[in-house]
């Protein structure tokens, strides 16, 4: 009741998105697309955002799924989401590159805190 009328959708979701795809904290940046790359072919084409597709597409012209499967996938891993939102792989190549950027400004922001309660070499 309370997830409206695409509980279907998140339930789905909340069933299959399992501790395989929570992210793991302290991996190197291979390592991590490494892991995205592999859980990409794990995510099933039904709870996909390719549900807002009309239907000779492939899709269920369902925009409301599309939506509520790029946020429940967004709430366990950000950047999994962006990545499993286009299958072009030069626009892939290009969103991975900016969730990188993005980390590593965060990273540089933070690094005084890090620097100041010696939280460097950890």
């Amino acid at each position: 009741m309370l997830d409206g009328p695409w509980a279907a959708v998140r339930n789905a979701h909340r069933e299959h998105l399992d501790a395989r795809f929570l992210p793991v904290y302290g991996e190197t940046g291979d390592q991590a697309r490494e892991q995205i790359t592999r859980l990409l072919t794990e995510l099933p084409a039904e709870l996909g955002m390719a549900s807002a597709f009309p239907t000779e597409y492939g899709g269920s012209s369902d925009v409301g799924d599309s939506i509520i499967a790029s946020e429940m996938l967004a709430q366990v891993d950000l950047s999994l989401m962006v990545k499993a939102d286009t299958a072009d792989p030069a626009v892939r190549a290009l969103l991975s590159r900016v969730c990188d950027l993005y980390a590593l400004s965060i990273i540089e922001t933070n690094k005084g805190w890090f620097l100041e309660h010696n939280r460097h070499d950890r």
